[in-house]
């Protein structure tokens, strides 16, 4: 899936623009680039923590102090905790139904009344927003426990309360989504050489390690390159994010507010494109990790030399609204990154084209999306403080699923899984097909490959098999096993 989402603001509204999750029609094959990226993600937990009902203040307060910040205020849903997407490409917060429900905002008393327009790809829906509360987030590492129900380590939980956030319908696509208000005021750290496996509401989900780090913390890693990155509009970084409050007068300004918390800016990256002999020139691109793809506009790919009829394959998004049916891929030849150290060239890119509003303007469509799939085998380190913000990137690393040291997760690690089905093994032994270290090579470790799959760079002369062939390809050998022992 993909998740990109954001909220732009038009002249007597607000809006939220989603594209959500892609799914595959045909076989594709990876080129050095994956078609699909990673999805962030954190644990999340909610407090009933806001500003004084008499005080004027509408505005966000970062704290690292979980309940400990001298403002009146308790763990919401009984201390509930819940995973959310990590989205630069959202200017506000959202949760699903169910999180809304198993949070308790009612018994909380934090309900709101008042929509928000959330509009898609293919259409718009509308979302509620809810009375200031405290939002906390913490690496999933902090989990004490990975499975229902989860619980945390609420030391690790940094966050900001005074926070007016979304509900989504109950019939929405969207995640839950931590998104600006939060992000623009730390440094996040992305790393995909440490992943983690969570199931949560009966869903799992593979996703790297993901900090939020003071931007003087001394813990930051240090990486090889940085890309410089434009905040735009730079004026929405300057202050912390704030609601609209209600415009009865005479009651609670924080109750009801008319538009929820949100920092109405994004992330921006320099890039240009090359394809069989034509380019797009150095051009400013949306940095956004809730997209696991990379997204050009027509425009830019009828710089490129597109044209109708192109498409190596055909994709389906469905967000808000509902569903765009065979959007195009096509592959560039290269794309490359401006960095300090002369730039960073990912070659044989897949790339979707379609349309999307520019969070600047909500009106004309943005040139295009950089998604994680550029990112899928180097960590980084995405810094928003205004006048040094930076994207720093490393080396490659070894991702968690590549047992054969290639550099890619694919065919040649799922055989050494297959290969040793069942077995005994020295733990830790990658080769052996132990990555969970457990000493023995079971679903878990198989579940680490099928996580981080297609990740990468892909050896040249390998053929990916689509997901679902992957999928038929993994139960038919495991079923072969099961015969083949069960006869013995």
């Amino acid at each position: 899936m993909s998740e990109y989402l954001h909220v732009v603001r038009y002249p007597g509204r607000w809006a939220v623009v989603t594209l959500v999750s892609v799914f595959f029609y045909g076989a594709y094959v990876s080129a050095a680039v994956p078609l699909s990226g990673y999805q962030p993600r954190m644990a999340i937990g909610l407090t009933t923590e806001k500003a004084n009902s008499i005080d004027a203040d509408f505005f966000a307060t970062t704290t690292t102090s979980y309940l400990s910040n001298g403002v009146p205020g308790s763990a919401m849903g009984g201390g509930y905790v819940d995973v959310a997407l990590i989205d630069t490409g959202a200017q506000a917060h959202i949760l699903t139904d169910a999180s809304f429900n198993a949070f308790d905002f009612v018994g909380a008393g934090r309900v709101g009344t008042a929509v928000s327009e959330i509009t898609g790809v293919a259409g718009s829906e509308f979302a509620t927003i809810h009375d200031p509360i405290g939002i906390y987030v913490a690496p999933l590492d902090a989990l004490t426990s990975t499975s229902d129900p989860l619980s945390v380590d609420t030391n690790m939980f940094v966050g900001q309360y005074n926070v007016a956030i979304l509900s989504a319908d109950p019939a929405s696509v969207l995640p839950n989504v931590i998104g600006m208000p939060l992000l623009a005021q730390f440094t996040t750290v992305i790393r995909v050489d440490q992943q983690h496996e969570v199931t949560v509401g009966g869903e799992t989900f593979m996703s790297p390690q993901v900090d939020l780090l003071a931007f003087d913390d001394v813990s930051i890693p240090t990486m090889p390159r940085f890309a410089p990155m434009t905040l735009e509009p730079g004026g929405a970084f300057l202050s912390p994010p704030a609601f609209f409050p209600s415009l009865d007068i005479f009651g609670d300004l924080s109750d009801n507010p008319i538009v929820p918390t949100a920092t109405p800016g994004a992330f921006f990256l320099r890039a240009r494109m090359d394809d069989a002999g034509n380019n797009v020139p150095w051009d400013k691109f949306f940095f956004d990790t809730g997209a696991e793809v990379t997204v050009i506009s027509q425009e830019t790919a009828f710089m490129l030399g597109y044209q109708t009829g192109d498409a190596e394959q055909f994709i389906e998004v469905e967000g808000a609204g509902g569903q765009v049916v065979n959007a195009p891929v096509i592959t560039l030849d290269s794309l490359e990154l401006l960095t300090d150290d002369g730039g960073l060239l990912f070659t044989d890119v897949p790339v979707v084209v379609l349309d999307v509003p520019d969070p600047r303007d909500g009106v004309n469509p943005v040139p295009g999306i950089l998604g994680t799939n550029l990112f899928t085998d180097r960590n980084i380190v995405i810094n928003p403080e205004p006048g040094n913000a930076f994207l720093a990137i490393s080396d490659i690393v070894l991702l968690a699923g590549d047992l054969n040291g290639d550099g890619f997760v694919g065919i040649g690690d799922l055989n050494i899984i297959l290969g040793a089905w069942g077995q005994s093994v020295t733990g830790g032994d990658l080769l052996s097909g132990d990555p969970t270290g457990d000493g023995f090579v079971g679903i878990e470790d198989l579940n680490v490959v099928l996580g981080n799959w297609n990740g990468g760079t892909q050896p040249p002369g390998s053929v990916v098999p689509e997901p679902g062939t992957l999928v038929l390809c993994v139960a038919g050998s495991l079923a072969t096993m099961l015969r083949r022992r069960s006869r013995g």
